[in-house]
């Protein structure tokens, strides 16, 4: 049992360093996962690497609408 069993996380550069880094070590703890990134393709792909329940939403985070929705698609995960 992971300890993120249950929650949900949301990542904004998903496919960078970082964020794919936080990805897959959330992922391995059970989290469910909500990414972004600019370059959806990418995204997409990262995220069917993963073993995680994912739902994905391209775009640049600097967007405010953008920020909205990807808060509104955790909420509901």
């Amino acid at each position: 049992m992971g300890r993120f069993n249950g929650a949900t996380v949301l990542i904004t550069g998903a496919t960078g360093g970082l964020g794919s880094g936080a990805a897959k070590a959330f992922a391995a703890e059970g989290a469910r996962l909500v990414l972004s990134d600019l370059n959806e393709a990418a995204l997409a792909d990262f995220a069917a690497t993963l073993d995680a329940e994912t739902a994905i939403l391209a775009g640049n985070i600097a967007d405010e609408k953008l920020s909205e929705d990807l808060v509104q698609l955790a909420v509901e995960k």
